[in-house]
């Protein structure tokens, strides 16, 4: 609860009640089914939405988006990832709401 006052005459005041959840990053892991079919999974709170950026090198200025954001149902998401282009990659995950 938070109760916020000022010092004007007559004094105000509101008074409201919010929820605040603390999570933790998501973990993410790369699972390899087969020859050049490899898919990151990382873990997710249900209803929230997700962007997951890569880099080719560490070094590059900047990440790119990989497909649309996605807004998941479970605790956990997983994505195919084309390895064929790429034999190494970084990726990032970032919650959007």
């Amino acid at each position: 609860m938070l109760q916020v006052e000022d010092d004007a005459i007559p004094p105000l005041s509101s008074t409201r009640s919010f929820l605040v959840v603390v999570a933790l990053p998501p973990q993410a892991t790369l699972l390899r089914a087969q020859t050049n079919q490899t898919a990151l999974r990382f873990q997710a709170i249900p209803g929230k939405t997700y962007l997951v950026h890569y880099k080719n090198r560490l070094q590059d200025a900047t990440w790119t988006v990989l497909g649309s954001p996605i807004t998941n149902s479970s605790t956990s998401v997983t994505i195919p990832i084309n390895v064929l282009t790429n034999t190494q990659r970084f990726f990032r995950v970032s919650i959007m709401n």
